[in-house]
């Protein structure tokens, strides 16, 4: 339970002249301050991230009535590192990691203490491959050549053939394993799609 808490104050005031005392008592109630916590999963190079949060405690009758967010990314410039909405989307200006703060101020005006966050910007990797040993029937290879994965780490890579059928590679156990076989059963152009995913969701 929030700790709210009442507290009666007395006002005495004499009177020199007379001597008369009068005593004025009031209550005066103090709330507890806003408890939030920050929710984002981060996300990719290029693409806005989503802010929100949890409310874990207020005062009874109290809650969160507006909200400052610093996305600690001085690269996007100051108007926009910064926000008042309770759930923003920020689009951060390059890969990295960011402590994004946060501070609420209750409806009884009580402001919470700020709350930091780290937050993942993934890179959405440059990805390439090539392939040997294009005849019908034999084992065709596929090597996949990521280029560039700055931030972060290769999770997996998708091949689909262009004949209906696909293979996934799991680099978790390996991650030098970018290559896989393939037999193609008939002749023909097949158009070969690539995908590779990042171990922090970016493909």
């Amino acid at each position: 339970m929030p700790d709210v808490r009442t507290h009666t104050i007395t006002y005495t005031y004499t009177n020199n002249e007379t001597g008369c005392t009068a005593f004025v008592d009031k209550d005066v109630i103090i709330n507890t301050k806003p408890i939030v916590s920050i929710n984002s999963v981060g996300g990719c190079d290029r693409t806005p991230v989503d802010f929100e949060f949890t409310s874990l405690e207020t005062a009874p009758g109290d809650q969160v009535q507006s909200a400052l967010w610093d996305f600690d990314d001085l690269g996007s410039g100051e108007t926009l590192n910064s926000s008042t909405e309770i759930n923003p989307s920020h689009l951060f200006s390059e890969p990295g990691e960011y402590f994004v703060a946060l501070t609420t101020t209750s409806l009884k005006g009580c402001t919470s203490l700020e709350v930091v966050e780290q937050v993942v910007v993934g890179d959405i990797p440059d990805v390439n491959f090539t392939a040997e040993g294009l005849c019908a029937e034999d084992e065709v290879i596929f090597i996949a050549t990521p280029t560039s994965v700055d931030f972060g780490s290769v999770a997996s890579i998708l091949f689909e053939f262009g004949d209906g059928t696909s293979e996934n590679i799991d680099t978790q156990g390996n991650p030098d394993n970018f290559t896989l076989s393939h037999n193609y059963t008939n002749e023909g152009v097949y158009d070969v799609q690539l995908t590779l995913t990042t171990n922090n969701g970016c493909e």
